[in-house]
């Protein structure tokens, strides 16, 4: 498949909408969000705790179903499909990626990718070919009659991604994927999941806290009170820390060029070897 994404939305949202509760103890938990997401592009939702993330996810899944508006899966709406058919799209169409791994512990690696491939009808031959091949394009050839206890929580994320990949779903769903993992380890995992996603023209849609990986994802976006809205990410030219543009704390405007960083420490390094003799104006963030 081509690396380059498609005009066409593999997974489309419109007006959708999550109400828990009823009357005066109703929570809006997502409010009206709009989100297309195209055949080989990467989109990262970010947002502080209890801001509808993993509630939007869940529906963009099937996983839940919206209170208002519309979830379209690989050109199928959810609306019109039973419960059954909704797990039926979910097994071929979506992989899901999770943050504590959801590994069956008494099976090994391959077999918890195989178990995937057989409910969607595969044969046990056909599944172990499967689970092997990817396993193997993951480096976990050699780990791959291990169970979960005995491999490191990359090696789990990365079983756990191949056990995504194994029914060719058009878009994987990741719940904070790097959150157990350190920064090392969470970066080779959203680098692997952007290689899935250019090199073989899958949807990839993560939400995570983690903003070092913010340079993984051709889109950020954010997620709070239940509304979303994207995010302009400039990096500070001293920690190279990835920022939103609009709440950056700090901004250096010289030469019609404008800088932000993450705090004083940074600000004050960046000017020491470059302020001129003329100060130029400093910009504190609205």
């Amino acid at each position: 498949m081509s690396s380059s994404p498609s005009s066409s939305p593999a997974l489309s949202l419109r007006g959708v909408a999550k109400v828990f509760g009823r009357g005066p103890n109703a929570v809006r938990a997502v409010d009206s969000v709009d989100l297309e997401v195209v055949s080989g592009e990467v989109v990262l939702i970010q947002g502080p705790s209890g801001g509808g993330k993993t509630t939007l996810l869940t529906m963009a899944g099937g996983l839940l179903r919206p209170t208002e508006g519309t979830v379209v899966v690989a050109g199928a709406n959810l609306a019109g499909l039973s419960d059954r058919g909704v797990s039926r799209l979910r097994l071929r169409s979506i992989g899901f990626v999770f943050q504590s791994f959801n590994l069956l512990s008494a099976l090994t690696a391959w077999e918890n990718v195989a178990v995937v491939k057989r409910l969607a009808g595969a044969t046990r031959r056909e599944a172990h070919t499967k689970a092997m091949a990817l396993l193997s394009s993951l480096g976990l050839d050699r780990r791959a009659t291990h169970k979960p206890a005995d491999l490191s929580g990359g090696e789990k994320q990365r079983v756990s991604i191949a056990r995504a990949l194994a029914n060719d779903p058009a878009i994987i769903l990741a719940d904070e994927p790097t959150a157990n993992l350190d920064s090392a380890r969470g970066h080779e995992v959203m680098a692997l999941l952007r290689r899935i996603a250019k090199e073989q023209g899958r949807t990839v849609l993560c939400v995570s806290h983690d903003h070092r990986i913010r340079d993984i994802a051709d889109r950020v976006l954010w997620l709070e009170d239940g509304r979303l809205r994207q995010i302009l990410v400039v990096r500070d030219p001293v920690c190279g820390m990835a920022l939103d543009e609009s709440l950056a704390p700090l901004r250096f405007v010289q030469g019609g060029q404008t800088h932000y960083f993450c705090g004083t420490v940074c600000r004050d390094s960046y000017l020491a070897e470059r302020r001129p003799r003329d100060a130029p104006s400093m910009q504190h963030a609205s």
